[in-house]
């Protein structure tokens, strides 16, 4: 039985009270993409604790509005990319930025060209990168929301990595980040029917008491705070703490499932 409302809405509750009560280190966090999920959520659920601390954060940081990473909050920037600052970002942050702009100098490199193949993650190492079709199906969506490349074959490789994360989701039980980002994203890219209710109660279930979610899953107790659990990775030391890159999604995808207008 999929969960009712209230309990995606205490969840929530619980996931922004984490959130406001850990609010002097978050702040210090410059993530930019971890705060769009946390404005995203704010647009989707109205909540002013959201909006106000998305604004304190980017009060903080006014130099963002000056960089290249303003094309990620405001769709109508025309402040000048440069490529020599996307060039040393992660491959992913490379395709987001080409999904934010349409530049035709970021599609012409190959890496990002490949990353809008529906096979991108097959070949190694990227098979090895748990985030990686998540990571990918994000950078579409960018793609889809500025109407960038040619949408119908945008639509199909969406399609695709949908597929995908559902098998994802269903061999792989381990409630870690990104088992939430597979949830989230499949929520975010409009394939929310195909999300099933165990997978939402999984993430429920993994919310710690302090109302954050954690990277890890742990286990079993090894004594002195020290746990062995599921990692990204597979088996490992699990820390077990709530922090803010599982929580922001966490958070973004209880308010998608509360917005009938979301995902």
């Amino acid at each position: 039985m999929p969960p009712d409302r209230g309990e995606l809405a205490a969840s929530l509750e619980r996931g922004v009270g984490w959130l406001e009560g850990n609010a002097a280190a978050l702040l210090e966090e410059r993530n930019a993409v971890l705060w769009w999920m946390v404005r995203e959520a704010s647009q989707a659920t109205g909540d002013p604790r959201l909006s106000q601390l998305f604004q304190r954060w980017e009060a903080r940081y006014p130099s963002l509005q000056k960089s290249i990473w303003n094309h990620l909050f405001d769709e109508a920037s025309t402040s000048p990319l440069a490529l020599r600052e996307v060039e040393g970002l992660p491959y992913y942050d490379q395709f987001f930025f080409y999904g934010l702009t349409c530049d035709p100098r970021l599609g012409a490199v190959e890496r990002i060209v490949r990353q809008g193949e529906a096979d991108f993650c097959d070949p190694l190492p990227y098979r090895l990168k748990p985030a990686c079709v998540t990571h990918q199906l994000m950078g579409l969506r960018f793609m889809q929301r500025r109407r960038c490349g040619d949408p119908v074959k945008v639509a199909a490789v969406v399609a695709h990595l949908q597929d995908r994360i559902v098998g994802q989701l269903t061999w792989d039980p381990r409630v870690v980040d990104v088992y939430l980002q597979r949830v989230v994203m499949l929520v975010e890219s409009g394939a929310r029917a195909r999300v099933r209710p165990v997978w939402i109660r999984r993430v429920l279930a993994a919310q710690r008491p302090d109302g954050g979610w954690s990277a890890d899953q742990p286990m079993v107790s090894l004594g002195s705070g020290r746990w062995l659990g599921f990692t990204q990775y597979g088996i490992g030391l699990a820390r077990g703490r709530s922090n803010f890159h599982a929580t922001a999604q966490g958070v973004w995808l209880m308010s998608l499932l509360l917005n009938p207008e979301g995902g």
